[in-house]
């Protein structure tokens, strides 16, 4: 009868250590835990490999300053650019550069195209 309990108290304790203390509001534990989405990214571009166990934010949340928040409670981006650029919800993740050789404009090798909101230089420059 010893015997049973020590090995149910030692399974109990091997089964413990294996989930987090807590997670905070709005988050679930995940075995497989992947990129997360938060306000200055909501849609992030995850590769499907698999990272350490950790909490985070529920589907339908995004993580800002540490928390699971409502989109909808996400700051506003800034919208004002600089001298020569110009904001695009949807630019691209690259910008494109000018070949001195051949003197076009061409987008750098291993460029993704997928929105990115923010500023891009203007036509021309």
């Amino acid at each position: 009868m010893k015997s049973a309990v020590l090995i149910l108290l030692f399974s109990a304790t091997l089964c413990f250590a294996q989930f987090p203390a807590l997670c905070q509001f709005g988050e679930i534990y995940r075995e497989c835990a992947t990129c997360e989405p938060t306000c200055a990214e909501p849609n992030p571009i995850c590769t499907q490999e698999c990272r350490p166990a950790a909490c985070q934010c529920a589907p339908g949340l995004v993580r800002h300053r540490g928390r699971c928040i409502q989109p909808l409670l996400c700051q506003a981006p800034i919208t004002q650019c600089g001298i020569n650029e110009v904001y695009n919800e949807c630019g691209s993740m690259c910008e494109p550069q000018c070949n001195m050789i051949l003197g076009v404009v061409v987008r750098p090798e291993g460029c993704i195209t997928v929105c990115r909101a923010g500023c891009e230089c203007a036509a021309g420059h």
